[in-house]
């Protein structure tokens, strides 16, 4: 049917899917089928979204401290030679 979760989109606790009016039974008689399944990609989704977005902040911040390490490194010197 080309109606399979992972083409749902989902906004808090509702699911939506285009179908046409011949196919809405079928489709929420197969959805209910699909149902944990859905839950089960969706929830993968939200889990993946979580940890790139720790990721990119963990990166963020080993550069900036990298930054700075190198800064104080800099001045470290800078006071050596004066």
């Amino acid at each position: 049917m080309g109606k399979e979760p992972d083409r749902f989109k989902f906004k808090d606790n509702v699911a939506m899917v285009s179908a046409g009016e011949n196919e809405v039974k079928d489709v929420i008689r197969y959805f209910r089928e699909w149902l944990p399944l859905a839950n089960r990609v969706y929830s993968a989704r939200i889990r993946r979204e979580i940890e790139e977005e720790n990721r990119k902040q963990e990166n963020n911040l080993k550069a900036e401290i990298a930054r700075k390490e190198q800064r104080a490194r800099v001045l470290e010197k800078i006071k050596e030679i004066i």
